[in-house]
């Protein structure tokens, strides 16, 4: 029942959409009881001067060693799914797909990847996170986000031709 899993007296939310999830989810399936929710708003509607300039440095830089379409690559966090708790998206799943896009870089000198992982421990970790380093420094077409906080997600979008995402729902 994940009693007090909300401690909150106000709980606040972006819009309607999590105004009615939080309602459904919060009030309905636990024992907290939240008494106030506050719909605030989407915080991060805007880009500070520092993250623009990182983004316009990246692609200006992917741009420049040829990469005229962009993709970011934005992943979910991976694991090995050994406890009925903790069901993400499967390790062996997640390594296919890196090893996919690493190919389509090498093979295709105009193609720019953008990665930014929702870990970066994980993506460390991986057996083929020192190919993808050697790869990013050989073809100057790959960036790795190694800052989880910043930029943000859509920041990266902003620069990008196409987003692919991979998650567990």
């Amino acid at each position: 029942m994940h009693y007090a899993y909300y401690p909150n007296d106000i709980f606040c939310c972006w819009g309607k959409k999590t105004l009615e999830n939080t309602k459904k989810k919060i009030q309905k399936n636990t024992a907290s009881r939240v008494n106030t929710i506050l719909v605030t708003g989407y915080p991060y509607g805007y880009m500070m001067e520092k993250e623009k300039n990182k983004i316009k440095s990246i692609k200006d830089n992917l741009k420049a060693h040829g990469a005229r379409f962009i993709i970011l690559l934005l992943d979910t966090s991976a694991g090995s799914n050994d406890n009925y708790y903790a069901q993400i998206f499967p390790i062996k799943k997640f390594e296919l797909l890196y090893k996919f896009f690493l190919k389509w870089l090498k093979e295709d000198p105009e193609i720019g990847l953008i990665i930014k992982p929702k870990h970066f421990d994980t993506l460390k970790r991986s057996n083929f996170f020192e190919e993808l380093r050697k790869i990013s420094y050989e073809t100057g077409r790959c960036y790795i986000a190694d800052d989880i906080k910043q930029p943000l997600p859509w920041h990266y979008a902003e620069i990008s031709n196409f987003v692919f995402s991979m998650s567990v729902d």
